[in-house]
């Protein structure tokens, strides 16, 4: 994934600024599934929450999911993160900062599934 890390404070913030359920204002952002080897990206962007802990939340784009259940547990392949081009790269930071308002260092997640 190439985005942006945010603190699950930064959620909280923005909630009490707007008046505004952050899940319910964003919903589309986040609608994907797991278990699907399809991305469901909204303008080209996803909400990606720590769905374990809830520290934090990437905003980007998944620029690769796995198509293995289990990756991580000898599928016999290394996982191959794809680099983007400067001009995608730039996009992809244009289109979150217009949808929420964000900006700072982007970066590669290489980010796994916990059960």
């Amino acid at each position: 994934m190439y985005g942006l890390l945010m603190s699950a404070g930064w959620c909280k913030e923005w909630e009490k600024e707007n008046n505004k359920n952050f899940y319910d204002t964003f919903e589309e952002f986040m609608k994907d599934n797991a278990y699907d080897t399809i991305v469901k990206h909204k303008d080209g962007i996803f909400c990606l929450f720590d769905g374990r802990d809830g520290r934090y939340i990437i905003i980007g784009k998944v620029l690769r999911k796995s198509e293995d259940d289990y990756p991580f547990l000898g599928s016999g392949e290394p996982v191959v993160v794809p680099e983007i081009e400067m001009a995608d790269q730039a996009e992809i930071e244009d289109s979150v900062y217009r949808h929420f308002g964000v900006e700072g260092d982007f970066h590669y997640y290489f980010v796994t599934r916990y059960r």
